[in-house]
């Protein structure tokens, strides 16, 4: 897996204290640039940079969710096709 610049992506939680605890954190961040040794510089999202480079074995991609559907855009979209 190779990340690119202008990815997001979440980091593995090591301060995890129970087996059920979430594996990654919460916290989003954008990949600023990409080193050789399988490294990343990351950014947080209001834009401040991380002192370290974090390696790849600790990242995630991020995926946005999209917006579920509501009865709305289901009556509105239903009602455009007649």
């Amino acid at each position: 897996m190779t990340l690119h610049p202008g990815t997001y992506v979440l980091r593995v939680s090591h301060d995890r204290g129970k087996k059920m605890d979430y594996k990654y954190s919460p916290q989003k961040f954008l990949v600023i640039a990409a080193f050789a040794n399988r490294t990343y510089q990351l950014a947080d999202e209001s834009g401040r940079l991380l002192k370290r480079r974090i390696n790849q074995d600790t990242l995630r991609p991020y995926y946005e969710r999209h917006k579920p559907m509501t009865i709305e855009t289901v009556t509105s979209t239903v009602g455009d096709n007649e």
